[in-house]
């Protein structure tokens, strides 16, 4: 992690260079780039050349990250996705106390 977009930069173009050194290519289409925190904050940061999308929330293992740090909407995503599954076959057996 860094405080700054050169910094970011370094480290996004060392992640790049070791993967393709292994053989493994850094996807600009599908790589995106995000802040947290109260300020939003313009990045301008690239991959072998192209630009990286700003984004302000994403789903990562899961869980669902806001630019602002807040969790309710990853609340809402999962109520939401444990009532579609309630309304399946599927049943969700919950621990007992």
């Amino acid at each position: 992690m860094s405080e700054t977009t050169v910094g970011l930069q370094k480290i996004t173009d060392q992640i790049s260079q070791q993967g393709e050194r292994l053989g493994l290519v850094t996807n600009s289409g599908k790589t995106k780039v995000m802040t947290i925190s109260k300020e939003q904050h313009d990045l301008q940061l690239s991959v072998n050349g192209t630009q990286l999308e700003q984004v302000k929330k994403f789903v990562y293992l899961g869980g669902k990250f806001a630019q602002d740090g807040k969790c309710e909407s990853d609340i809402e995503r999962r109520i939401g996705l444990w009532a579609v599954l309630n309304k399946t076959d599927k049943h969700l057996e919950l621990p007992q106390p």
